[in-house]
């Protein structure tokens, strides 16, 4: 998500600015993500401990949708992260390349792999709508 602020942020080790993945390219098989989402932090959904907690996991990219589409599918060697329900939306940061990129957004997960939109894959509609370019 991209947001327009009335007012400028203050970079502190909580805040730090971001650039947007420009192509595909930035989401290659192996690149090492920091995901950070909001979700449900319980596989029982009637149970609210956890929600509104900003959760945090480290999982790679797996690789991109063979239909040359705008998704790529990650996941975690060891196994700790898993997508929980309200975690769609949330970014996948990348510190590969000398700066932090959004590489992706949490999509959806089906039958335990999680699907993220490719940023790079949307570059010129985000640049397009907002000016980000």
């Amino acid at each position: 998500m991209i947001l327009e602020l009335d007012e400028d942020i203050r970079y502190s080790p909580f805040a730090q600015p971001v650039c947007t993945a420009r192509d595909t390219s930035y989401n290659p098989s192996g690149l090492k993500i920091h995901m950070y989402t909001y979700g449900h932090n319980n596989t029982e959904l009637n149970d609210n401990r956890g929600v509104g907690i900003l959760r945090y996991g480290t999982m790679q990219i797996d690789k991109l949708d063979a239909r040359g589409g705008p998704y790529f599918s990650v996941f975690d060697r060891e196994g700790r992260v898993n997508m929980r329900a309200g975690d769609s939306g949330g970014g996948a940061i990348s510190y590969e390349y000398g700066s932090r990129y959004v590489v992706g957004v949490v999509s959806h997960a089906i039958n335990g792999i999680t699907y993220f939109t490719s940023v790079g894959h949307h570059f010129e509609q985000i640049c397009t709508h907002t000016g980000v370019c």
